[in-house]
C-alpha cells in the first residue's frame, strides 16, 4: 500500500434553497440514498450507520462504515468514514452557511490516506455532490480544493 498522509479536500456548491431544506436533504435517509448511496442512517449523535456501494460507486469499495460525531441542525453535521479496504478512518463533515437568499454546502474530507485514496475520495465526492445538486437544485457554483 501507498504511504498514507494528511489530505483536507472540501467541496462547496450554492444552493437557491434555503438551510432547512439543504439541512433535510442531508440528514433524511431516504433522500441521502437518492444522491449517496443506500443507508442506514439515523441523525443521532454516536449513531453507527452503513453506506452501502452500489454498482454505479466505482471508486467506492463496497461498505462504508460510519459514526455521526457530531450534529449541529440546520449547519454542521461531522461522520467518521471508514471504507472497506482503507487502512485507518477519516472525518467527513457537511456545513451548511446562509449566503442572501440561499446557502452554500461545504463537504470537506479530512484524515490520512495514500495517494491513490486522495483522488478516489476526491473523484467520488465530486460525483456526490453533483448527484446532490441534482437532486435539490443549485446556482452552479462549485468549488474543489485540497487545503
Amino acid at each position: 500500500m501507498s504511504m498514507r498522509r494528511p489530505i483536507d479536500l472540501v467541496l462547496t456548491q450554492d444552493f437557491d434553497e434555503d438551510r432547512e431544506s439543504l439541512w433535510q436533504s442531508l440528514t433524511d435517509s431516504t433522500t441521502l440514498a437518492d444522491w449517496l448511496m443506500p443507508n442506514t442512517f439515523r441523525p443521532v449523535v454516536g449513531a453507527a450507520f452503513e453506506l452501502r456501494a452500489g454498482p454505479e460507486d466505482t471508486d467506492c469499495g463496497g461498505t462504508v462504515r460510519c459514526r455521526v460525531l457530531t450534529l449541529e441542525p440546520p449547519h454542521l453535521m461531522v461522520w467518521s468514514w471508514m471504507e472497506e479496504g482503507v487502512g485507518s478512518p477519516t472525518a467527513v463533515s457537511f456545513t451548511l452557511t446562509e449566503r442572501g437568499t440561499g446557502c452554500r454546502l461545504a463537504i470537506r474530507h479530512r484524515g490520512l490516506a495514500s495517494a491513490p485514496e486522495e483522488e478516489s475520495f476526491r473523484q467520488g465526492w465530486q460525483e456526490k455532490c453533483a448527484a446532490f445538486a441534482r437532486r435539490v437544485g443549485s446556482k452552479g457554483d462549485d468549488h474543489a480544493r485540497s487545503a
